[in-house]
């Protein structure tokens, strides 16, 4: 779907287990691209364009797989102190109730840049300029955390990953949007090493059970989950699948047509 010009982009509002967003392009927001809020898990976010210079990710869930999307702007943490529901599998059936904490997320394969603070201020509302960090290190202190796989550019925080990862401060990806017309174009510059990350490919087994819920991560008829195709729909190198939502990037400056797909 494409998301453009709004308040909002997606959000997750309570009793979204078993949810997939998958393949968005979402870009020119004043608040945040994707908010989930009071969610328990498992929900799977796959292969998104979170090119907003605002808030990337409003998180205020827990049991969320993050995995192989663009998250340009801050993610700012939501902290709930109210019980809701969970569920049996693939069902509205309550199971229990339970206080998200933020926490039993997993983030593979994704890329994090970050926006310049005088960007930021530019923007019509700029509550979250001091609030967050780029990347995923605003999630040190919160337990269990499933990380591995990420690429880190410019002021995009790392958090400590137990496996491969790629942290390129002094590098800018250069991550831009053109319109022309009903067309959308993504400008990136690819550095080599984003294409030697030695990842793993994502499926259920491998993103095993959420801790609230005991669920797994499914889809939607039950059957396991691969996360096997890019935003295009392309099929994902069976060993070592390329990190971000594209299979099949080049090093060096090019230009992505993104919209329509």
């Amino acid at each position: 779907n494409r998301i453009n010009n709004c308040l909002k982009g997606i959000w997750l509002d309570w009793m979204t287990q078993g949810t997939r967003i998958s393949g968005n392009l979402i870009y020119d927001t004043y608040l945040e691209d994707f908010f989930v809020e009071v969610n328990h898990g498992p929900f799977t976010v796959d292969n998104n364009l979170f090119l907003s210079k605002s808030v990337g990710l409003l998180d205020g869930s827990s049991g969320g797989a993050y995995l192989h999307n663009i998250i340009v702007g801050k993610i700012v943490i939501v902290q709930q102190n109210r019980e809701t529901p969970f569920h049996l599998p693939h069902t509205t059936a309550v199971l229990g109730k339970a206080i998200t904490h933020n926490a039993d997320n997993r983030f593979y394969n994704n890329i994090f840049s970050s926006v310049d603070r005088a960007t930021n201020l530019q923007m019509p509302n700029h509550w979250w300029v001091d609030r967050g960090s780029y990347g995923l290190g605003i999630y040190k202190g919160y337990f269990p955390l499933y990380i591995q796989g990420n690429a880190y550019f410019m002021e995009a925080e790392p958090y400590p990953e137990k496996g491969p990862f790629l942290h390129l401060p002094n590098f800018d990806p250069e991550l831009e949007i053109e319109e022309k017309g009903a067309e959308v174009y993504l400008h990136v510059n690819v550095h080599p090493a984003l294409l030697e990350i030695d990842t793993e490919p994502i499926h259920t087994r491998m993103l095993g059970r959420v801790k609230t819920s005991d669920m797994w991560f499914e889809n939607a008829d039950g059957t396991p989950l691969e996360i096997n195709k890019d935003y295009f729909g392309k099929k994902r190198a069976l060993e070592a699948p390329m990190t971000g939502p594209f299979s099949n990037l080049k090093p060096g400056k090019t230009k992505i047509k993104v919209w329509p797909k």
